[in-house]
């Protein structure tokens, strides 16, 4: 098909003694920029597609491609790689640049161009780091094209981020909900094999029902967010008696991790309208991240202040964050605790940034811990 569309007036000749390197890639990128039908047929493709030399450098980009790199259409990509195009952090780690640096050889981009250089058609899965930007995960397809003998390789690049996020989020769900299942069936076992226990089984079968039925209620309320489905409902709020209750609720799982949290005794007692559902999630993800971050024995405190036309809730532990660590953990495909973890510190910022108008940050120091700050503006009764 490329051969056919390409094969008439606008036939060119690629070998070296046309010229040097630069005019070779000039001939190269006319094959694509003087074809009408070939540029068609690129910029119709849905997908992200690259077209590129034996020498991995970029020729031309379809419409999508152009968009992503948010280059004009009349921008030559020649003589170019990839990873220098797209900006990628390890391309900058080598003098090379893009395909030099150690860690390209984990990266699916590399390994999909080499297949393609061996006449090989391939499919790996890219992620993509660039300086200042969120992770990007893509499919990418390469295969062998030659147009008049010169062989190009045709790269295809499809976004699969939301796919994988939903996976992982699906993956997190269904282990987080299998093992409290288990824990209450454990605890239904013993107090049908003890039936003089069962009084006292109550109130941790109580309390771990109400996990489950908090645990599905959470993941409903974080896939609605992602498609900005989820709806807001203002409710009273005294602010001191909400960080209590909501410390109060997870008493048994301080209980079992031996650890304590301390509510300053000064705390202000702001009445204040937010939705308190998400209010809880919020903060029950900062209390979390300070109690598996926390030594046992050791306090975790909290506190909640007015600070002029804001309400903080501030969680603090004397844990150390390190600073590259710091720079990720709002991201949302980042975690410290192995795959398919660590959607807490991302659905904070989310559940507290787009539905409560509020901010969440972090700061951390060797001397001082980690606090962590969620500031809620003042919503009077």
């Amino acid at each position: 098909m490329f051969a056919e569309l390409h094969n008439g007036n606008n036939s060119t000749g690629f070998s070296s003694h046309n010229g040097g390197h630069s005019r070779i890639q000039e001939q190269q990128y006319s094959v694509f920029s003087s074809n009408e039908k070939l540029r068609e047929l690129l910029n119709n493709i849905p997908d992200m597609v690259m077209m590129l030399n034996s020498n991995q450098e970029a020729v031309y980009g379809n419409t999508h491609m152009r968009e992503f790199i948010d280059q004009g259409e009349e921008t030559k990509f020649t003589g170019r790689k990839i990873g220098d195009i797209f900006n990628c952090v390890n391309a900058k780690l080598s003098p090379g640049g893009c395909g030099s640096s150690p860690k390209c050889s984990q990266c699916g981009a590399f390994h999909a161009l080499a297949d393609a250089k061996k006449n090989l058609k391939a499919t790996y899965e890219y992620t993509l780091n660039r300086q200042g930007k969120e992770e990007n995960v893509f499919q990418v397809w390469t295969m062998p094209l030659f147009i008049n003998g010169e062989l190009f390789i045709k790269f295809i690049m499809r976004d699969i981020g939301e796919i994988k996020q939903k996976q992982m989020l699906e993956t997190v769900f269904l282990r987080d909900l299998a093992q409290l299942t288990e824990v209450l069936m454990s605890k239904l076992e013993h107090a049908k094999q003890n039936p003089y226990s069962r009084e006292s089984l109550f109130e941790e079968v109580y309390f771990l029902s109400n996990e489950i039925h908090d645990l599905i209620q959470s993941q409903q309320d974080l896939l609605a967010a992602e498609d900005d489905r989820l709806k807001t409902e203002l409710s009273d709020i005294n602010s001191y008696c909400e960080l209590q209750n909501i410390i109060r609720d997870m008493k048994p799982t301080l209980q079992k991790n031996d650890k304590n949290i301390v509510v300053r005794e000064d705390s202000d007692k702001v009445f204040f309208q937010c939705d308190k559902r998400l209010l809880k999630r919020v903060i029950r993800h900062m209390l979390s991240n300070a109690i598996e971050a926390t030594p046992p024995g050791e306090n975790i405190h909290a506190e909640c202040v007015r600070k002029e036309d804001n309400v903080l809730f501030k969680i603090h532990n004397n844990t150390f964050i390190p600073e590259d660590v710091q720079k990720q953990l709002f991201k949302r495909s980042f975690s410290t605790k192995g795959e398919g973890r660590g959607m807490g510190t991302y659905s904070m910022r989310l559940f507290a940034e787009k539905y409560l108008n509020g901010e969440v940050s972090c700061s951390s120091s060797q001397k001082n811990g980690t606090t962590f700050v969620v500031s809620l503006p003042f919503i009077k009764i």
